[in-house]
């Protein structure tokens, strides 16, 4: 069995966003008018066992300690009458104690305005505009794996009583930066359905599509290599005495270069909910199975669409379970668990990393 050679553009981290695009084409953010102004900022600090620091199959693994941060921002604003603007900031960083070559720092800005024209002092607007902005960029002390993607769109949407449905299109790109002959760029389309049913649940579908080109890539015939890719999303979600939620991606990724095209479904389950003496337990499950149906397993790097705070983004399955606690005012501790293993349909790889977390967190 064959592989190509990585690092392989195909890596989840350029085709991850469009699978959060999917997800949430037409978010609960975005279907209601925002009212007022809001603020958040969460920062977290803490210590780090890694059983896996270099992530490599096999059982010969290195393991190692880190300090790690994680700061988020979330700003939202009415602007005026009908229209509303959204911001939202994401910065992470590891700092190995001796694998330092592994350190890394990641940083994410988004952005989304809003504009209801329909909106009156007596009704609720039906219909919306929208245009969303984002710019990712990860760099490790090493450089192997570091990359920048972004992403803009623009589109119209219909709020029809619970129902929200959008539609859109856009660029993305994306820069591989040790190896820019690995780079990316191409347009994208992006349709959502949301359906709010009492405040409670939330059922949502999404559709991105995306073609990627590479100008400086040729395949075998020597054309220039072009990838396109379809993304289909369903996702339900519940908000009551607990939060949880779960979410189905398929991901059908074509190309003319032999070995690149691949099947990926990814299975997604979290819960949240309070237990005694005001504890708080979280747990998450990804599962991803992946098909090639060029019988070539892809040397794929290890980006995956886990949230833009979790520096790693192994390209595995994934489960994490959490426990927080109140200590004073705004100030917690965190501890936190974390096992990444082989996603399905890679039979001849042997991985595994676990994480162990102790921190402290504020909100305000």
């Amino acid at each position: 069995m064959g592989s190509a050679s990585p690092p392989n553009p195909l890596s989840f981290a350029a085709w991850a966003p469009l699978c959060a695009a999917a997800l949430l084409c037409a978010p609960s953010s975005v279907s209601a008018q925002a009212s007022g102004e809001a603020l958040r900022l969460d920062l977290k600090l803490g210590v780090e066992a890694d059983s896996n620091a270099t992530r490599e199959d096999g059982l010969d693994v290195i393991s190692d300690t880190l300090t790690r941060y994680f700061l988020k921002l979330d700003a939202g604003s009415a602007l005026s009458q009908g229209q509303s603007l959204g911001l939202k900031l994401r910065s992470g960083g590891k700092l190995f104690r001796e694998q330092r070559d592994e350190d890394a720092f990641l940083n994410q800005v988004d952005a989304r305005y809003v504009l209801y024209p329909t909106a009156t002092v007596q009704d609720s607007p039906w219909f919306f505009t929208y245009a969303s902005a984002s710019l990712k960029d990860r760099t490790e002390r090493g450089h192997q794996r570091d990359y920048t993607r972004g992403s803009g769109t623009a589109g119209l949407g219909l709020k029809l009583g619970p129902v929200a449905l959008t539609g859109g299109g856009g660029y993305s790109f994306f820069a591989f930066k040790p190896s820019p002959d690995q780079s990316s760029q191409g347009p994208l389309v992006t349709a959502g359905l949301n359906v709010d049913i009492q405040d409670t649940w939330l059922f949502g579908l999404g559709y991105v599509g995306n073609s990627r080109d590479f100008d400086a890539l040729l395949n075998e015939e020597g054309d220039a290599r072009q990838d396109t890719s379809s993304i289909l999303s369903a996702s339900l979600g519940y908000q009551g005495s607990f939060v949880a939620g779960i979410s189905l991606i398929y991901l059908d990724y074509q190309s003319n270069v032999e070995g690149q095209t691949l099947q990926r479904y990814t299975l997604s389950a979290n819960l949240t909910t309070p237990l005694f003496w005001e504890l708080l337990i979280s747990g998450r499950a990804l599962i991803q199975l992946s098909s090639y149906p060029e019988n070539l397993e892809i040397d794929e790097d290890e980006d995956s669409g886990t949230p833009a705070l979790a520096v790693d983004e192994d390209n595995r399955n994934a489960y994490t379970v959490a426990l927080e606690r109140p200590l004073y005012d705004n100030l917690r501790v965190e501890l936190r668990y974390s096992l990444f293993t082989q996603n399905l349909g890679q039979e001849n790889a042997n991985y595994s990393r676990q994480l162990v977390f102790l921190g402290l967190g504020a909100d305000y």
